[in-house]
């Protein structure tokens, strides 16, 4: 009776041992499935390679005193110079179908009288949506797989002009009248203090903050409304226009 008492613990606990075996058994191979399965789908579709398109154009300033830049959205650089030229670097990427569909639409047109230089990004595909509603109702939703990065070479003497429906705005060194029209996105603005004598931003919604003579000035809009500086002794003016967003002006 004791030898048969201890027996039937023993087989229990083999028993017991057995069953982990088996399902740490049946975990494994189960892994080893869904790692197939992965390595499968992954094979099967490999990463599309993103098409790119670069545009250039040199347009002589002649006897105009003012540029006029129109640029649909995107990543745009405004880099003062001392040179007679402006000169524009457009750089496009796109991971689809439609994207390169947008990218061969680009193009640059320009035209210079009555003292203006105007050069604009046009195409017709981005142009088609930037005035459609889409399936949300959103206006202006450009293919989300497609991005414009633009760098345009400025002369110091020029007054400038942008406007752009939504993105990322950086200039510097300019000397000029400043004007900036933005449906949404950020701004950032270097001018040298002494060339600067007012600074206007008109926002919706977001912050602006200015930086000058060691002094930074926060402003934030909710319901909208003007943000206005009058303290410079320059000739240049900054207007800035935006829809939402952030504006960041330093004065140096």
């Amino acid at each position: 009776m004791h030898a048969l008492r201890h027996r039937r613990p023993r087989r229990l606990i083999a028993v017991a041992r057995s069953l982990d075996r088996s399902g740490a058994l049946l975990l494994l191979v189960a892994a080893a499935f869904a790692l197939a399965a992965l390595f499968l789908v992954l094979t099967a579709a490999p990463a599309r390679a993103d098409t790119t398109r670069n545009l250039n154009g040199d347009y002589p300033v002649g006897s105009a005193r003012r540029l006029e830049l129109g640029i649909p959205f995107g990543e745009i650089r405004l880099e003062g110079t001392d040179d007679s030229r402006v000169r524009v670097r457009v750089k496009g990427v796109c991971g689809d179908d439609d994207g390169e569909k947008f990218l061969e639409d680009l193009r640059l047109e320009s035209s210079n009288r009555g003292g203006t230089l105007k050069v604009q990004l046009e195409g017709t595909t981005f142009k088609k949506q930037w005035n459609t509603d889409d399936d949300d109702g959103d206006r202006g939703n450009h293919d989300g797989d497609s991005h414009l990065t633009v760098i345009v070479e400025v002369p110091r003497t020029l007054q400038v002009d942008l406007n752009m429906g939504a993105g990322e705005v950086n200039v510097e060194g300019l000397r000029r009248d400043l004007s900036i029209d933005l449906g949404a996105g950020s701004v950032s603005v270097r001018m040298m203090e002494r060339h600067v004598g007012s600074v206007d931003v008109n926002m919706a919604i977001g912050e602006t903050t200015i930086h000058q003579g060691g002094r930074t000035r926060e402003y934030t809009r909710v319901l909208g409304g003007p943000v206005r500086w009058r303290e410079g002794k320059g000739e240049a003016g900054i207007d800035v226009n935006i829809g939402a967003g952030e504006v960041d002006v330093s004065l140096e």
